[in-house]
Order: structure tokens, then sequence, then C-alpha cells
């Protein structure tokens, strides 16, 4: 992060610029998949009662997230859905920043295989776009349906919405220098529903985001919500690895 605090706090901004921005489609990887070890710790003070527990709370903050982001990519599908609000630059003689656009995403399988919806709300109107991706070819829908390479600008100028990876990636901003993590305790889930443990995003001024993983088996996000100055977001994660059914390519 540049020392002169230029893009501090701005893990949102590449939301902000949101459907202008361009980049390719990553795809998921083939690593193993990834249940974290418990380090820094004593082994004898590790007590992992629940045969299902990961033990992620055991970890540091920064090996945790790598150990989340890690099992995301191993991810064999996952249905996401979000929603980002800009927020604008305040009047003159005023605190409050008035709210921009909003931008909302669904998205069901994987990087390479999917089926998304992008709306975009100005206020005055809104853009619903529709996107059906098989490997190379994708059928877009926005007031009519084409079909284009998955390389193409009307695929990818959504990015990195249409990646969960990639997405989660650029919100943390992983790369980040002065990127702050902190692992919180364990909170029993209701029931049906997995153990969660709090992993706590910022630099070394703010609180960033709140990133939620599940304490048993594989490490996944469930939810994450950020704020700072250039928006609010809100992103939700489930259905981890479930077959998921999606509509024919009619390309």
């Amino acid at each position: 992060m540049p020392a002169d605090g230029r893009t501090r706090g701005r893990r949102l901004a590449a939301l902000a610029a949101l459907p202008l921005v361009a980049g390719l489609l990553v795809g998921c990887g083939s690593e193993s998949p990834v249940v974290p070890t418990p380090t820094g710790v004593a082994l004898p003070d590790v007590e992992l009662s629940d045969p299902d527990r990961n033990g992620v709370e055991y970890l540091d903050g920064p090996t945790a997230l790598d150990a989340v982001l890690r099992s995301v990519r191993t991810a064999t599908s996952v249905t996401m859905a979000g929603t980002f609000t800009e927020l604008l630059e305040a009047l003159p003689g005023s605190d409050e920043r008035p709210e921009g656009r909003t931008l909302s995403v669904t998205f069901v399988g994987t990087a390479a295989d999917y089926s998304a919806r992008v709306e975009v709300d100005d206020g005055t109107a809104v853009q619903t776009t529709d996107v059906r991706t098989s490997g190379a070819t994708s059928e877009v829908t926005t007031t009519a349906a084409s079909c284009v390479s998955s390389a193409d600008n009307a695929v990818t100028r959504f990015a990195p919405l249409l990646s969960p990876p990639t997405l989660l990636s650029t919100l943390l901003r992983t790369g980040d220098a002065e990127l702050t993590v902190s692992t919180g305790a364990v909170v029993e889930g209701a029931p049906g529903e997995p153990a969660t443990v709090e992993l706590v995003v910022g630099d070394d001024s703010s609180v960033a985001g709140t990133l939620v993983v599940s304490a048993e088996g594989e490490p996944r996000p469930l939810s994450f919500t950020a704020a700072d100055p250039s928006g609010r977001g809100v992103f939700t994660f489930s259905r981890w690895d479930e077959r998921a059914s999606l509509p024919d390519l009619g390309c």
C-alpha cells in the first residue's frame, strides 16, 4: 500500500468503478482441499473435541486468511449474493456522504461455468445484465441476448464480480503490506448450521470489514461485510461444493 495513504481504506474502490472496469476471469485452482493446521500454540493446548472442527481459530490472522482463500480456490461450486452501495463526496458544509449507485450480484457455479445476474441502480433506472458462461463461450443478456467469448469486454467489464475467489482477494487486498487480520473466538451455530469464526480485516488506522468463515470442515467464507470511504458492501456465500443446476447455454 502506498505510504502516502492515497489508496488506504479503499478496499471497495474496485467495485465503485463497476461496470466499467475490465479484467479477465480467473478460474478456480486445482489445489488439494485445505484444512488448516494450528500453529503458534502448544499442541496440548489445542482441544478439538468435535472431529468436524478445522482449528482455524488457532491460526494467527494472516495465516487464517491465507487458509481461507486457498480453500476458496479449491471449491467446485458456490452460490454468492451481494450488494455494494457507493458513497459520493459530501456536499459543501456537510459531513454526510450521499449514496450513489447500488450494485447487486447473484452468482451460481464456478468461474468457468456459471450463471450470474448483475443489477445497477442509479436511482432513476435499474440496468440488469444476465451472464451465462460455459468454458470459452458466454451468453450475455441486457436488452437482448448475444453470444460472445468469455474474454469479451461484455463479460469482463463485470470483473471481479464473476469470480468469487478473485472478488474476495480484491476486496481484502491480500497483497497490502499494511493489511491486518485478527481472528475471533468460535461462535456455535444454530441447529443445522456450522460453528463460525470471524476474521476482522483492516489496516493500521481502521477496520475495513469482517469475514465470517466456517469453523467446521473446509474454512469457507459465509459472509463478508465491509465499509470504507468508497462505499458499503455485504456479500454472502453458501452451497459450497454443491452441484449447481444451471440453465442451458443458448449459443
